[in-house]
């Protein structure tokens, strides 16, 4: 539908398991030289510039802003072939949104800030995704991808209202509890939020 523990501010290198479109952590110089292009190469180099100056700053390495280490527990980031990736996720003692709903509680709305600021370093165009953990297969009805893209467009909402631009927006996604980060699907750590910095073509 369209519309692993503890972060810390970490920079997680592997790259979503469940994700054929996504590669290893950055291209490699193999990559790199196949192509033949030194155009690419350095688009490649400028893109990883740009990303390792936002996850300076969501590991709280940045003099930008002081970031509060309740904060960076919620956050890991990893570059993929896509882009940088900044994952949002629940912990036991922690929600990012209200109990099955939308609806987004202080701390996200804290997380969303912090995003926004670092997101505002650079001009790459933006995605978001939304995740689920499962639901006992005997629920009469499942909300999980409902859910997901309504959590995923509440995100895009807080983004907007703490000044990242529409036109940035290139997506909105709901995965429901398709691409769990853990092996049991139910687990509360696979509620989470994927906010994607795009690799741009310049």
């Amino acid at each position: 539908m369209t519309l692993p523990q503890n972060g810390n501010g970490a920079t997680n290198q592997r790259p979503a398991e469940s994700r054929q479109s996504r590669g290893e952590t950055g291209v490699s110089q193999d990559t790199a030289a196949a192509s033949g292009s030194g155009s690419d190469t350095a688009r490649q180099m400028a893109n990883e510039a740009k990303f390792d100056k936002v996850q300076d700053l969501l590991k709280g390495h940045s003099g930008e802003s002081a970031v509060s280490p309740e904060i960076l527990r919620h956050v890991l980031t990893r570059v993929t072939d896509e882009g940088l990736v900044i994952e949002l996720f629940d912990l036991e003692d922690a929600r990012l949104f209200m109990p099955e709903s939308p609806a987004p509680t202080p701390l996200l709305r804290q997380l969303a800030q912090l995003v926004v600021t670092a997101a505002q370093l650079v001009e790459n165009e933006i995605a978001i995704e939304g995740h689920t953990r499962a639901r006992p297969v005997v629920v009469q009805v499942n909300p999980v991808w409902t859910l997901s893209m309504a959590r995923a467009d509440a995100m895009r909402n807080l983004m907007q209202d703490a000044g990242i631009r529409s036109d940035r927006m290139s997506r909105v996604t709901g995965h429901a509890d398709r691409e769990p980060v853990l092996s049991d699907k139910m687990a509360l750590r696979n509620n989470r939020l994927e906010v994607i910095l795009l690799r741009s073509d310049d």
